[in-house]
C-alpha cells in the first residue's frame, strides 16, 4: 500500500501568508523564487504516479524549475527522501525513480557551465560581493552559523524585515558570540534529531530535513552567494518549516 500525505488548503495556509515572503511577492526579482518553488512541487507531485511518463514530465517540471533558479538542484536529495517517507518502494525502486532527474540536473549544468560558468567558481575582491573578504576561517563560519540563526529567528518571528542585508548590515562574528553559539545548539539540535528518527518517517522529521537539504546551498558553506542573507533566498526552504508548523 502506498500512503501519500496530502495537504489540505487550510494546512498549507502558512506558506501562503508567511511576512518572510513579502521581498518575493513584492519585488519582480523574486519572480524566479516563486516558478522555482511552484516547478519544485510540480516536479514531486509526479513521483507518485506509477507511468513512466510522469518521470518524464516531472523531469520537464524540474528542468524549468531550475531554469528559474539554481538552488532547485536540491531537489536532488528531496526526490530520493520524498520516496522513502511516503511509498513502499524499495531502495531499487527509488533509485531508478530518482535517475531521470539526475540526467536532468546533469544537462542543466553543462549548459549553465557552457554560457555562464559552473557555480560559485567566481571571486570577487570587493567587500560588497564578497561579505568574507577580510574575514578569517574561524570568522566566516561562525557568521555562516550566525546567520542561519538568523534565518530560523525571522520564520518564527518576521520582524523587523528589510529587502536589504548589504555589507555590515549583519556584522562578521566571531565564536564568542552568544547567538553564533545558541544558533549552532539549535541548528544542530534540530538536524541530529532528525537523523536519530529517521526511519521513523514521520511528517516534522521529513519537514527539518527538507529545510536543511534545501538551505544548504544558500548557506554560504558549499560557495559564496555574495550577500550573507536574503529573505527572498529562504522561499523554498520555508517550505519545509511551513510543514513542520
Amino acid at each position: 500500500t502506498t500512503e501519500i500525505y496530502t495537504l489540505s488548503l487550510h494546512d498549507a495556509l502558512p506558506i501562503f501568508i508567511h511576512p518572510i515572503h513579502t521581498e518575493v511577492v513584492a519585488n519582480i526579482k523574486g519572480r524566479d523564487e516563486i516558478l522555482g518553488l511552484l516547478f519544485s512541487i510540480l516536479a514531486l507531485h509526479t513521483l507518485f504516479y506509477k507511468r513512466a511518463m510522469y518521470l518524464v514530465l516531472g523531469s520537464v517540471f524540474f528542468i524549468l524549475g531550475l531554469f528559474s533558479k539554481e538552488n532547485v538542484i536540491t531537489l536532488l536529495a528531496i526526490f530520493p527522501l520524498t520516496l522513502y517517507f511516503f511509498t513502499g518502494n524499495s531502495l531499487k525502486k527509488i533509485i531508478l525513480k530518482t535517475l531521470p532527474f539526475v540526467i536532468t540536473a546533469v544537462v542543466f549544468i553543462i549548459i549553465r557551465t557552457k554560457y555562464v560558468g559552473f557555480i560559485g567558481d567566481r571571486v570577487s575582491g570587493d567587500i560588497l560581493d564578497n561579505p568574507f573578504l577580510y574575514a578569517s576561517f574561524a570568522e566566516k563560519y561562525a557568521t555562516i552559523v550566525y546567520v542561519a540563526g538568523k534565518y530560523l529567528s525571522l520564520l518564527f518571528f518576521p520582524y523587523p524585515l528589510s529587502f536589504d542585508y548589504a555589507y555590515n548590515q549583519i556584522p562578521i562574528v566571531n565564536w564568542s558570540n552568544t547567538m553564533t553559539v545558541l544558533s549552532f545548539l539549535i541548528n544542530a539540535g534540530l538536524l541530529i534529531y532528525a537523523l536519530i528518527n529517521f526511519r521513523k518517517k514521520g511528517i516534522i522529521i521529513y519537514g527539518i530535513l527538507f529545510y536543511f537539504i534545501t538551505y544548504s546551498i544558500i548557506s554560504n558553506v558549499f560557495f559564496n552567494l555574495g550577500l550573507l542573507l536574503g529573505e527572498r533566498l529562504i522561499y523554498l526552504s520555508s517550505l519545509g518549516f511551513c510543514i513542520v508548523i
